[in-house]
């Protein structure tokens, strides 16, 4: 049958299913398009390096209460700050790893931040995130660890783009 000898309310019925169907496109792309907008405003990260913090006994004693609360509070997904130390003594490329409060935790082990240090330096940004133990060990095979990489508080390290 065509459309011209469809009854009245079957077409009536097909246009506002129509309608309605346009709607819900409308409403969708919509909605697709703030998501697109939210997406640019969000800055894409991407992993840089999977490491252990050098130096955390040196900074945290685990055997006093406050450095025991202070590991327990840094669980996988911590927050942690990186920060850049071009005039320390030891080592010119030192990055310190810090928590939220500035309490400083040790440092970006010195046999993998050069690449981050510079990169710091140029203005490039990172963020880094305390990552669970038994997935790190997986990741870092005990003969690629340098020899300060105590695996009892590993990160990660990204670049934000």
């Amino acid at each position: 049958m065509d459309r011209e000898n469809k009854p009245m309310p079957d077409l009536a019925r097909d246009i506002e299913a129509l309608y309605d169907f346009s709607e819900e496109y409308m409403s969708r792309l919509e909605k697709l398009g703030k998501r697109a907008a939210a997406q640019q405003r969000m800055p894409e990260k991407e992993l840089v390096l999977w490491t252990a913090i050098a130096g955390l006994f040196y900074y945290v004693n685990p055997q006093s209460e406050e450095g025991g609360r202070l590991l327990e509070s840094l669980q996988p997904g911590t927050e942690l700050v990186l920060r850049r130390e071009p005039d320390n003594p030891y080592d010119r490329w030192a990055i310190a790893v810090e928590t939220k409060n500035h309490e400083k935790l040790g440092f970006v082990t010195r046999y993998k931040n050069e690449t981050i240090a510079r990169m710091m330096d140029y203005g490039h940004r990172f963020e880094a995130r305390v990552e669970n133990t038994d997935e790190t060990e997986k990741e870092i095979p005990e003969k690629q660890r340098a020899a300060t990489e105590q695996m009892i508080l590993p990160f990660s390290v990204w670049l934000i783009a």
